[in-house]
């Protein structure tokens, strides 16, 4: 093992260094050396003998014991004598206490080292050495505190902005000043990568000041995306720092917190995204927030029919479906009954009928199948709602005669209103389902001279 530093008493002063064979010329062991004069014009002669600690040189004059801070050459202290004992002979050191002894002809007096590095820290940051400064100031927040808000400072001047940014945000500067400093600069990086870094310092308590960040932060965003979009250079370059800085925003709506801010205040979110025009991230964001009537309503303003089945049937959230079953109704009906059928036992037949009902006055093809998925309801489900029944017969009247006469003598209970069926049958003129009608009502008379119009032929 070596020796970490060496101290040599000359003439002009102390020569001292560290000693590192791995550092510096292959010719010498040591570096960092430079030369400690003992004082001032009062230090004219020279020190009798010396010591060196970690960071101090402890002299021995002929009247006084003196101490200099090897970092800076500043004295620290200085213990004057006045004789009574006899001139001061000499200093010695205790390794095993790390005491020294400073003795004369007559007494000996003792110098204990408490806590030599308790201001070093001081030291390194007056001569810009961060690290040390930090490395040396133990557990006391107010110095890193400190170190760290000089550090930016000096980054910030130099035009290290962004360091200097990841720098403040670890301070307890005042968030207005540090963000009005930054908000100065025409590049927004900067003021972007603090209000990240302030943001996962915060805590869980400041929900004002997360949401101000959070809310920042996205407009910062979206204005450099629109810039981005707007611009009109299609390069490679371009493009890929678009989609790099949309993945980094994509990302920040991930974070717990952030979700959690913007679960909070989703419509001003949401606002500001539709004001860039950023509508993917809108959906993108309502997905992470399990907004399932966001993401259908813009796939039916886009008329993408099919991915909101898709989303309803993996959502399997009945009201989503009796919310907007109308519109895929008109738009896919095949689709749309065919899901309806999977999930018949999930959804309520007369829950559905208000979408069902719009098929009485549509096209042929929706009619068709909203009868399929009513066929359904009835022989499979077994539904025996009156409602559910009565727009069946409504709807064959209209678009199915041929099977009305089949639905009303396949069971031997009715369950539609069978006076509402015979008003429909009269006004289609289907003469045999009326007559039935009038047997299940008990009005043979009406039954017999309805049945003596009919063309046997």
């Amino acid at each position: 093992m070596f020796p970490l530093q060496f101290g040599w008493l000359t003439e002009p002063g102390i020569y001292w260094g560290r000693i590192d064979p791995w550092e510096g010329d292959s010719d010498t062991v040591t570096v960092d050396c430079q030369l400690i004069a003992p004082g001032n014009d009062m230090d004219k002669d020279t020190p009798k003998t010396a010591f060196i600690t970690q960071f101090h040189a402890l002299m021995l004059f002929k009247d006084r014991v003196k101490g200099v801070c090897l970092l800076n050459e500043q004295s620290v202290f200085d213990d004057s004598y006045d004789g009574t004992y006899g001139g001061l002979v000499g200093l010695a050191h205790d390794q095993v206490k790390n005491i020294y002894w400073a003795f004369t002809e007559y007494a000996v007096y003792k110098y204990q080292v408490v806590n030599e590095t308790r201001h070093v820290w001081r030291v390194y940051l007056e001569q810009g050495q961060f690290n040390l400064a930090m490395r040396h100031c133990g557990d006391q927040q107010a110095a890193m505190d400190l170190i760290l808000t000089k550090q930016a400072e000096q980054l910030f001047s130099e035009g290290k902005w962004v360091e200097s940014a990841m720098h403040y945000a670890k301070t307890k500067c005042s968030f207005e000043e540090v963000t009005l400093k930054f908000m100065d600069l025409e590049e927004k990086n900067a003021l972007k990568n603090y209000l990240k870094k302030k943001l996962e310092t915060l805590k869980s308590s400041e929900k004002t000041q997360i949401t101000l960040i959070v809310i920042w932060l996205v407009e910062i965003y979206q204005n450099k995306l629109g810039h981005l979009r707007e611009s009109g250079d299609n390069t490679v370059e371009c493009q890929a720092e678009f989609r790099n800085l949309e993945e980094e925003f994509l990302a920040l709506l991930r974070q717990q917190r952030v979700e959690e801010c913007i679960r909070n205040n989703k419509e001003v979110v949401y606002s500001l995204l539709g004001s860039h025009g950023d509508q993917r991230s809108l959906v993108y964001l309502a997905q992470v927030l399990r907004d399932t009537d966001r993401v259908v309503q813009y796939n039916l303003r886009n008329k993408q029919y099919q991915a909101v089945l898709s989303i309803l049937t993996t959502e399997a959230n009945p009201e989503l479906f009796y919310s907007y079953c109308p519109v895929l109704l008109q738009s896919l009906p095949k689709q749309t009954v065919d899901t309806l059928v999977s999930m018949s036992k999930l959804l309520s037949p007369s829950r559905l009928l208000p979408a069902l009902l719009v098929s009485q006055s549509a096209d042929p093809d929706v009619a068709s199948h909203s009868v399929r998925y009513l066929e359904h309801a009835v022989s499979v489900l077994f539904c025996k709602d009156q409602p559910v029944h009565n727009l069946l017969v409504s709807l064959y009247t209209h678009h199915n005669k041929d099977k009305l006469l089949t639905y009303l003598t396949s069971s031997s209970q009715l369950h539609c209103d069978t006076k509402y069926a015979l008003k429909l049958c009269v006004e289609a003129g289907l003469v045999r389902e009326a007559v039935y009608l009038y047997t299940v009502l008990g009005q043979h008379e009406q039954a017999v001279d309805l049945a003596l119009t009919l063309d046997t032929d």
